[in-house]
């Protein structure tokens, strides 16, 4: 059972120390400022790649991907070479929220990315950020969807609304405010132990308006940093929910990865392509460096978004792949997903597999030294910092169903071009972006590979800045605050010195590791799929 004290988790989505610290020095982002200098914080490692799904996933299992599954948006489909998009009901270990609700605690988790379709918890669930619809299906009990729908608005569940290529302030403001009415109802009105909420926007702008911030106000005025007004809005419901955090609760502030600039895009497969390991159907080429410009002609560009305006998602998607068809039989390695992934076409896994075992060591030599001599054009420096085997990175019982190899871009600040959607011819830089990518903005930022944690509250101590904390720690700190043990199969640590004042923080741990649980069962639609891949579009994720 529990041992009555509570704890508050508050995700900040993509937050990061590197603006946090000198507007909280400056004074204002109050609550933030407040909390850094009555707490203790850490910077915290994120997963490599700092990829959204893996990382939430990542941070609520306490196990790396190699254990619990979710390694990007999209995986492959088991013997074949069709992408499908991941969801929670992807993890392969059971989560924080199913261990403390079968061990008694009250749950209430609310708009945390990647929980869709929601556990069956004691207490409420509502899925974010990658569920396909603002309806029952997101809410665990599904009846507690009525709450929500009284609460937020279907507008205010979307992403930031744009106009021109800019954020609307008013729409970005009452998406903020919404969604802290919500997570501060729900800390007034129901029962917790454990409570964890997150806020999304700090993510979203970033990416949308990382270079330029001006925003648009209602009124025709101009905001001058939309993502420090972001900021501004998030910490001011911070101070909302700290009401109901009472002397016998932990808070602790996270974010999944940090921010940074985008710096431009990678044709990795241009370079594969140059090295006779990549063939392509048809005329469907691949040409010039690997650092590129995507073009489309304006008639190419009207085809393609005729395609996806007249025909089915499915159906779209087919007519796409084909224009840009890999020759699976002449193919040996194919780059995927912005963060990238290398895939090995291997004899006996894949269907059309022609690399043979004994084969893969001279490939892997091969593509690493192409890959560590790209370089951006504008600095001189390489691109790629490393190349890692999947299986070693994420190590688990599950690591046969990693990527082959993992592609660790220079502070993770450029982004593949997908070979699915686009055809490469000359040099470019980050600004061309928007039209590039067919965007209604230049995505700006990008993810970097450490957040923030803040402890503070019930058991904490002023402590300055520490060494860096991982995501992995965050699910045993969690189960060892509330006094329950932590199953050995986790990769994290709990983080005991954050909590110099709690005298009998003692850290049990359990050979246990039960499997996840079923997800409330759901139905998703070709459409459902389709509206989750167009946001995840929107932020250059997929």
């Amino acid at each position: 059972m529990p041992n009555g004290r509570k704890i508050m988790i508050i995700g900040l989505d993509g937050a990061t120390f590197d603006l946090i610290d000198p507007w909280g020095q400056a004074g204002l982002l109050p609550t933030l400022g407040r909390l850094l200098a009555s707490g203790v914080s850490a910077p915290l490692r994120s997963t490599i790649p700092p990829v959204t799904p893996t990382a939430w996933s990542t941070m609520l299992t306490g196990c790396n991907p190699g254990k619990h599954g979710v390694y990007d948006f999209a995986e492959f489909t088991a013997g074949s070479y069709e992408p499908k998009l991941t969801n929670a009901g992807s993890l392969r270990v059971a989560s924080m929220f199913q261990l403390a609700s079968a061990a008694g605690a009250e749950i209430v988790a609310y708009n945390i990315p990647w929980t869709y379709p929601p556990e069956p918890v004691n207490g409420v669930m509502y899925s974010g950020y990658g569920a396909p619809a603002f309806d029952q299906r997101i809410a665990s009990p599904a009846e507690a969807f009525a709450d929500l729908q009284r609460m937020v608005s279907p507008e205010a569940f979307e992403l930031p609304l744009l106009h021109d290529g800019r954020l609307s302030m008013a729409a970005l403001r009452d998406k903020i405010t919404q969604e802290g009415d919500m997570a501060v109802w729900l800390a007034a009105n129901k029962p917790w132990d454990l409570y964890m909420c997150v806020f999304p926007a700090t993510d979203h702008v970033g990416h949308i308006a990382f270079r330029d911030r001006r925003a648009r106000e209602p009124e025709g005025g101009v905001i001058e940093d939309v993502l420090l007004e972001t900021y501004r809005l998030v910490d001011a419901q911070i101070e909302r929910l700290l009401e109901y955090a009472d002397d016998n609760t932990t808070v602790l502030l996270v974010s999944d990865h940090g921010f940074g600039e985008h710096r431009g895009f990678v044709n990795i497969n241009v370079l594969l392509s140059q090295l006779g390991l990549l063939r392509m159907q048809g005329a469907a080429g691949l040409i010039h460096g690997p650092v590129v410009r995507p073009v489309r002609t304006p008639a190419q560009t009207w085809l393609r978004h005729t395609i996806r305006r007249l025909l089915p998602p499915r159906a779209a998607n087919r007519i796409r792949s084909a224009l840009h068809q890999v020759d699976w039989e002449r193919t040996r390695a194919v780059a995927y997903a912005p963060n990238p992934k290398i895939r090995l076409n291997l004899r006996g896994r894949d269907p059309l597999g022609i690399v043979s075992e004994n084969q893969v060591p001279e490939l892997e030599a091969t593509i690493t030294e192409a890959l560590l001599g790209i370089k951006d054009p504008q600095t001189g420096q390489a691109v790629v910092q490393a190349l890692h085997r999947g299986s070693e990175l994420y190590p688990g019982a599950r690591a046969d169903e990693a990527p082959d190899l993992v592609v660790e871009i220079r502070d993770f600040a450029y982004q593949n071009v997908d070979i699915f959607q686009i055809r490469a011819t000359q040099p470019h830089t980050a600004e061309a972006a928007r039209r590039i990518r067919q965007r209604r903005h230049d995505n700006a930022g990008t993810h970097r590979l450490h957040g923030i944690l803040i402890a503070a509250g019930a058991g904490t101590a002023a402590g300055g800045r520490r060494a860096e904390a991982d995501l992995c720690d965050i699910t045993p700190t969690a189960l060892t605050l509330l006094g329950l043990p932590v199953p050995r199969l986790m990769d994290g640590r709990p983080l005991v010195e954050l909590f110099p004042l709690v005298d009998d923080l003692g850290v049990v741990y359990t050979d246990e590791a039960p499997a996840p649980q079923p997800r409330c069962e759901t139905r998703e639609t070709q459409e459902d799929e389709a509206q989750v891949a167009d946001r995840l579009r929107e932020l250059g994720y997929i």
